[in-house]
C-alpha cells in the first residue's frame, strides 16, 4: 500500500465530530497520516488525540485554501494519494484503506482516473444522493463532477492539473477542479462499492416535488458568485452553465419563501450575483 494523507478541514467543530476523528486518527498505520487543516479561530489541536499534523490558520481561509495546505504538506512529504473528509462525513478506518484499494482496481480499467468518489448517502434521510445518470461498469460511474468528501486524488495527478482554486472559498471548489482534470484528459468516477454517510446543505425540502437543498445564509453569496464566475470558464461543461442556470432561477424565487431566513438569503444572492458580474 502507498502512502496516504487524509486531509480534514475543521471549521468550529463539535465535541462529538472531535471525538470521531480523535478515534480515526488514534489507529497505527505506517501508510495512512491524518492532517487536520483548522480554519477556526481557536485551535483545537488539543481536542484530538492521536497521531496526526495539525495546521492551524487562525481564521477561516475557506475549504479550497485549506486542502491546498494539506496538499502542499503531503507534496513535501512524498505522499502517494490524498483523501479528503469534510469535518462532518461519517466514516469508519477501513474506509480509507478500501478507496485506496477501489481506486487502484479502477486504474486498471481506467489509467486516466483523476479523482475517485464514493456514493453519497443521505445522512440524515438514509437514501443516495442523485448523481448524474451514467451507466455502470464493474461498478463504477463515470460522471463529470462530483464533492470532494470522501474522495481520492493522486499526488501527481495534482501536480499536473493544480490545486484547488482557492478564490471561490467554499462552493463548487471541487466540481470546478473535476472540470479542469476532465480538460487536462482526466475522468471522474463514483463507486458503487463504497459509499460514505454525508450531509449536503443544512435541511432538505421539496417545492412541487422539486428537491431543494437549504444551505446556511452566507453560502448563497458563493454559489451565486461562483456560478457566474464558472459560467465564464471554457472547460466548465455548457449543460452545466444551461442545467444550473435555471436551477439558480428556481432557488432565487423559492428559497427565500422556504426558510425563515428568507430576506437575509436573498439578499446574500443578490449581493453574489453583483459580485459574480463585477469579478470580485
Amino acid at each position: 500500500m502507498k502512502k496516504t494523507l487524509v486531509i480534514c478541514v475543521l471549521f468550529n467543530p463539535s465535541k462529538e465530530v472531535l471525538k470521531k476523528w480523535s478515534s480515526l486518527s488514534s489507529h497505527k498505520n505506517e501508510y495512512i497520516d491524518f492532517c487536520f487543516v483548522d480554519n477556526s479561530k481557536n485551535s483545537h489541536s488539543n481536542n484530538i488525540s492521536g497521531n496526526f499534523i495539525f495546521i492551524h490558520n487562525g481564521k477561516n481561509i475557506g475549504i479550497a485554501e485549506a486542502q491546498n495546505k494539506g496538499i502542499e504538506y503531503a507534496i513535501e512529504k512524498g505522499y502517494d494519494y490524498v483523501v479528503f473528509f469534510d469535518q462532518d462525513s461519517i466514516a469508519d478506518y477501513s474506509y480509507i484503506e478500501n478507496i485506496v484499494n477501489e481506486y487502484n482496481r479502477i486504474k486498471y480499467y481506467i489509467p486516466n482516473i483523476g479523482v475517485l468518489g464514493p456514493t453519497i448517502i443521505n445522512v440524515s434521510t438514509g437514501i443516495q444522493y442523485k448523481s448524474q445518470k451514467t451507466k455502470s461498469h464493474y461498478n463504477y460511474k463515470i460522471v463529470n463532477c462530483l464533492i470532494s468528501s470522501g474522495s481520492i486524488i493522486e499526488i501527481n495527478t495534482l501536480k499536473i492539473v493544480g490545486f484547488m482554486d482557492k478564490r471561490l472559498f467554499i462552493d463548487y471548489v471541487d466540481f470546478e477542479w473535476c472540470w479542469r482534470a476532465n480538460s487536462k484528459g482526466y475522468i471522474s468516477i463514483i463507486t458503487e462499492l463504497i459509499s460514505l454517510n454525508h450531509k449536503v446543505g443544512q435541511e432538505d425540502k421539496k417545492f412541487l416535488s422539486y428537491p431543494i437543498i437549504i444551505s446556511s445564509p452566507f453560502r448563497y453569496y458563493f454559489q451565486y458568485r461562483n456560478w457566474l464566475w464558472l459560467c465564464k470558464r471554457s472547460y466548465v461543461p455548457q449543460g452545466y452553465k444551461f442545467k444550473s442556470g435555471i436551477r439558480k432561477l428556481v432557488e432565487f424565487i423559492v428559497i427565500p419563501m422556504l426558510t425563515n431566513n428568507g430576506t437575509l438569503i436573498l439578499k446574500e444572492m443578490l449581493r453574489g450575483i453583483k459580485d459574480g458580474i463585477q469579478k470580485k
